[in-house]
């Protein structure tokens, strides 16, 4: 089950959506983070999966395949232009989402599903990272 993280500032989507998947804290995924303070390029996101003992693939198909989770690159709601990170839970048949953004004043946000009348609807997305499943930690005590 994917647990929210919040975003803690305006460019930690990826690192709230790879605590997501791995199941740990923003604080968690920061200290694997190959880079702070701005946001992380589709390679550095790779890096920090790696880091977190994730195995994924990156695809681009109009459909998901059955896991978990899927990491979505989507249109950012909060910068012109922008890029932004959501993950989707496929496990059951309520497709839902976790947008980082989620519930912050001032900010719009990804609807967590079809019902959600609070959010913005998913209507497209640019690039899927399926989670395959979790390595075996490879950080020292783990």
């Amino acid at each position: 089950m994917i647990k929210l993280v919040e975003q803690k500032d305006m460019w930690s989507c990826a690192i709230c959506c790879a605590a997501m998947v791995a199941g740990i804290s923003w604080e968690e995924a920061v200290e694997e983070s190959p880079v702070r303070g701005t946001g992380l390029t589709p390679m550095e996101l790779d890096i920090l999966l790696g880091n977190l003992g994730l195995e994924f693939e990156r695809y681009m198909l109009p459909a998901f395949k059955a896991c978990d989770a899927h990491i979505l690159t989507v249109p950012s709601l909060n910068l012109l232009g922008g890029g932004h990170y959501v993950v989707a839970d496929t496990s059951d048949e309520i497709f839902k989402v976790y947008d980082p953004q989620y519930g912050k004043k001032g900010k719009k946000f990804y609807a967590r599903d079809a019902n959600d009348e609070t959010g913005i609807q998913i209507s497209s997305y640019c690039e899927v990272i399926r989670i395959i499943r979790t390595k075996t930690s490879t950080k020292k005590g783990g």
